[in-house]
């Protein structure tokens, strides 16, 4: 997963490299599907503001013309076991009955392929009116999430740190205690809800993941003590100052500080920095803190039109994990049908980040 809120693994312990693998592969099963309640599962894009559907179901249909993102995540590439995350979204919203619609297409593969999740979700939200250029969102979304566990791909730590080695005198890693669920597929139904307030300066939004609490664990016995994935809520705010009066090429440069805060169960992460727009090129930088631990340093670049936006950023790893991670990478694809500018131009409001 993207920034997952659970990364803190601390692996201090210098292993030999199958060794090492090996415990990356224990702790991402543990994560998966051992009995005992284990928070904070989700993921959490650096570049939030080019998924909004992932973030809040109240920013379905930010603007007239048909919306399309996708973003790709590779988290980690100096371990074996990475994170690979793919989000796909649309959005549109329809003026008539001031209705804005969404789909999302998720695809999370940890581990070297032990652990994947699928998720599609749907969302809808509502633009209510309530002063001069002032409005409030409340959105709701519904999502199918299936998890796919890998058996053959996993190298569990008793396998591999017995008193005899690493392996056996032959070459072929010690048989494990662990044994295989007898079901390797859960698929559950997620309901999230949101609100967001905005005008031409700020905005201010808020968001619930998990509303159902959905079991989502593989294995079935001991679980008196577990009850579903944990709620999860953010809130996230910024200020847009425009630079200049008029628009160049259809578009106005800007700078706006933003933060965003989530938080599951015990597991808290932060974000918080600038964006800025000038013309056709956009970048930003931001620090990400999780719970009491300084985590990374994300910059930003990319290019804009009023159609397209195309970003790319790099997390910068400042925390404590000293194996070698090798920093993440994201890039975004932001594209809007149609000519872009008329619909576009008629919208006074500060979310032009999220567009």
């Amino acid at each position: 997963m993207p920034q997952h809120l659970n990364k803190r693994f601390f692996v201090q312990t210098k292993l030999p490299g199958e060794a090492r693998k090996g415990l990356w592969l224990w702790l991402f099963l543990s994560i998966a599907c051992l009995p005992f309640r284990l928070s904070a599962q989700d993921p959490v894009f650096s570049q939030f503001f080019s998924t909004p559907l992932q973030l809040n179901p109240a920013y379905a249909g930010l603007s007239d013309n048909p919306h399309l993102t996708a973003v790709y995540r590779l988290q980690w590439p100096g371990l074996t076991a990475a994170y690979n995350t793919f989000a796909l979204g649309y959005d549109q919203f329809f003026d008539d009955s001031n209705l804005g619609l969404g789909l999302q297409i998720n695809r999370d593969v940890a581990g070297d392929g032990a652990l994947g999740t699928s998720r599609i979700s749907g969302m809808v939200a509502y633009r209510l009116t309530v002063g001069d250029n002032t409005y409030i969102r409340g959105g709701i979304e519904a999502g199918l999430i299936q998890k796919s566990l890998n058996w053959q791909k996993l190298l569990f730590y008793d396998a591999i740190a017995a008193s005899g080695g690493n392996i056996t005198p032959g070459g072929s890693y010690l048989p494990s205690t662990e044994v295989e669920p007898s079901n390797s597929r859960r698929a559950y139904l997620d309901i999230g809800t949101g609100l967001l307030l905005y005008n031409e300066q700020y905005y201010l939004g808020f968001s619930i993941d998990h509303l159902n609490t959905p079991e989502d664990r593989f294995l079935k016995s001991n679980l008196e003590n577990y009850t579903g994935l944990p709620m999860r809520w953010s809130v996230n705010a910024g200020y847009q100052f425009k630079m200049g009066r008029k628009a160049v090429n259809g578009l106005y440069s800007f700078w706006s500080p933003t933060v965003l805060y989530t938080r599951q169960a015990s597991f808290s992460q932060l974000n918080a920095g600038i964006y800025l727009a000038v013309n056709q090129l956009v970048g930003g930088v931001w620090y990400r803190q999780s719970g009491s631990n300084g985590d990374a340093l994300i910059l930003h670049a990319g290019i804009r039109t009023t159609q397209f936006t195309l970003g790319y950023s790099f997390d910068y790893t400042l925390s404590g994990l000293t194996i070698g991670t090798g920093g993440s990478h994201e890039v975004a694809v932001s594209y809007h049908f149609g000519n872009g500018k008329p619909k576009r131009s008629k919208l006074n409001d500060c979310l032009q980040l999220f567009r």
